[in-house]
């Protein structure tokens, strides 16, 4: 039956109980079997201590775009299992896993099940998840993974930070910026933001830049700053913002500021993502290795300028 499937695109392997070891189907036959597979829908089932659905051996899931999973027993493997299976799905578009939370039976099997599930999804089913930065990761293609603790170790200290009290160090700029993340703040982890204390010395700027992960708000703590974003159109939004006012730089576009002040300006910005991701403007263009032939054309400047631009903003060798 198998050998007249190889076509098969869909495969569901639910409830199946096999009664022989040398029936368990597991997930390298799978793909050997059915290389064209695109939806695969499996559950997680524990029987005599043997695992159903292995992943032994080095197989890859190349065509499967949808990874339906489901469980009948929550252990501690099955975040390894569903880990595991993330790494061999390179092209994977769309994770569902199918349960009710009401099977886990124990206070640890709900807490593994929530960890999971905060990890995966937008949505959080527990108040928060401080790393448990002692209980190891869980690596998967793109991730390392940390367990949340057991909320009864958590203490008031995991939610308050004080590394924006002062400005760290300026650029040549003239700017100064304190970015702030779950990896040195553990109280944002799984909370979907981020934030930035920036100081700017009078005439510093915040050279143009963008978040292709995040929408920013920035407040005004002090000082008057022309600040400013350029939309789909080339079209930009720019004005003189002072103390107390706010202004918002949608997820993507390239913003900007600028100290117009006669004294230093302080901004605090805050993010929708834990993970913004920033790309300076100048930086990418002259700083990331561009073929010069390309960008002379692209700018009109002549091959001595852009190796003077280069120089610039290369990011220098240490050592």
């Amino acid at each position: 039956m198998i050998s007249r499937s190889s076509k098969l695109r869909r495969l569901r392997l639910w409830g199946v109980v096999f009664d022989d070891e040398d029936e368990v189907v597991d997930l390298e036959t799978i793909s050997a079997c059915f290389p064209l597979l695109s939806h695969l829908s499996l559950c997680y089932d524990l029987r005599d201590g043997a695992l159903q659905h292995g992943l032994q051996g080095p197989f890859q899931l190349e065509n499967v775009v949808v990874l339906e999973l489901g469980w009948t027993v929550i252990s501690d493997l099955f975040s390894y299992w569903v880990s595991g299976l993330l790494q061999r799905c390179p092209n994977l578009r769309k994770l569902v896993i199918y349960g009710v939370v009401s099977e886990a039976k124990t206070h640890e099997e709900c807490q593994l099940l929530a960890n999971f599930t905060v990890i995966h999804y937008p949505d959080p089913v527990q108040d928060f998840c401080i790393p448990n930065t002692k209980a190891g990761t869980i690596r998967t293609v793109r991730f390392n993974i940390i367990p949340c603790k057991n909320s009864t170790e958590v203490i008031p200290d995991d939610f308050i930070f004080s590394g924006i009290k002062s400005p760290g160090n300026f650029s040549d700029t003239g700017l100064s910026a304190i970015s702030v993340n779950p990896a040195i703040f553990p109280g944002l982890n799984t909370l979907g933001m981020s934030f930035v204390r920036a100081d700017l010395k009078v005439g510093g700027i915040n050279a143009p830049h963008f978040h292709p992960r995040a929408t920013e708000i920035v407040y005004v703590v002090q000082g008057r700053l022309y600040s400013g974003f350029v939309d789909s159109t080339n079209r930009v939004f720019a004005k003189v913002i002072e103390q107390g006012e706010v202004m918002v730089f949608p997820r993507g576009l390239v913003h900007f500021q600028m100290n117009v002040g006669k004294s230093a300006a302080t901004i605090f910005g805050s993010f929708n993502s834990q993970n913004p991701g920033m790309q300076k403007i100048p930086s990418a263009i002259f700083g990331s290795g561009i073929d010069d032939e390309l960008l002379e054309k692209a700018f009109g400047l002549t091959s001595r300028q852009i190796r003077m631009m280069k120089r610039r903003f290369i990011p220098k060798k240490l050592g």
